[in-house]
């Protein structure tokens, strides 16, 4: 038996953060978000994402958000895109596109 590296599944609360690495100084974020495509083509903006410490450099640069009731409602490949606002640049910017995996969830029959 396979298992899949999903670390979220549909339904969870509480799940992992979302962590996205931005590359910039979010120190003057005043808005992030994470664009995500779910694996039905359906796009949704997740909001309230907060800037926190990369683990690795030590600076001020990941964009987080921690998945609420009713976000994660579809197994599958979903494609992720941080979205922040800068106080300094304006124009809201975007990180990398990735890919989150996400389980299904067992049901009882």
């Amino acid at each position: 038996m396979a298992l899949d590296d999903a670390d979220i599944h549909v339904g969870d609360v509480d799940a992992p953060p979302i962590v996205l690495e931005t590359g910039i100084d979010l120190a003057n974020m005043t808005a992030g978000s994470v664009l995500a495509k779910k694996p039905s083509g359906a796009l949704v903006e997740l909001s309230g994402a907060t800037a926190v410490t990369n683990p690795d450099t030590s600076n001020l640069t990941d964009l987080q958000y921690l998945p609420q009731a009713g976000d994660i409602d579809e197994a599958g490949d979903w494609e992720v895109q941080g979205q922040m606002t800068i106080t300094s640049e304006g124009q809201p910017q975007h990180t990398r596109v990735g890919i989150m995996k996400v389980g299904p969830r067992l049901k009882n029959s």
